[in-house]
């Protein structure tokens, strides 16, 4: 079960992640009516909060476990995607992005779980196999997320995407605890 739901939440994140940074600008731009230095600003403004996020997820992963830091990382995107269409103006733009780019976090949470959750005989091989996998099917959302768009499914894309980070918050509390978890709870296997 570890694996499988920790395999779960990055596919689901990573889908989201290619989706949302393939066309957030474009958004910005076509649907919001920003500038193209606005919506770049705003675009830079996600990479840059990474630099913040992934660190403090990986705080959170090492204090409190998987399942509250990927709740906590998948929380923020799921509220600013599920707002995103409804949201207008400058400061509204910067909230949604703020919120949004927690998503940065959640590979920091994830990859170690999963890794620590595989055999060690094949923890690199397995770890480099799922990790392939799960990149392969997230490279597949810019084209349904570009193909929904095209045909005046902008605003639906984005809540769709609200709803796989909710589906990721939900995985991450049934990502079972390991020996390890700082939670302190021990994995019954």
């Amino acid at each position: 079960p570890s694996v499988v739901y920790a395999t779960a939440v990055l596919i689901l994140g990573l889908f989201v992640w290619q989706a949302f940074t393939s066309f957030y600008p474009t958004y910005l731009i076509d649907e919001k009516g920003v500038s193209n230095t606005l919506a770049g600003l705003l675009f830079g403004t996600f990479f840059a909060l990474g630099i913040v996020i992934k660190p403090l997820a990986g705080i959170a992963f090492d204090r409190i476990g998987v399942r509250l830091a990927l709740g906590i990382v998948a929380s923020g995107p799921t509220i600013g995607l599920l707002a995103l269409p409804a949201v207008s103006g400058f400061w509204g733009l910067v909230a949604v992005t703020a919120l949004v780019s927690t998503l940065l976090g959640f590979a920091t949470v994830v990859e170690p779980s999963l890794l620590g959750a595989l055999p060690e005989a094949v923890r690199g091989t397995g770890f480099g196999v799922l990790r392939s996998v799960a990149f392969s099917i997230g490279a597949t959302s810019p084209a349904v997320f570009g193909a929904a768009a095209d045909r005046g499914f902008f605003d639906a894309v984005f809540v769709a995407l609200a709803v796989l980070t909710a589906a990721m918050v939900l995985l991450a509390f049934l990502i079972p605890a390991s020996s390890s978890d700082p939670t302190g709870a021990a994995d019954p296997d």
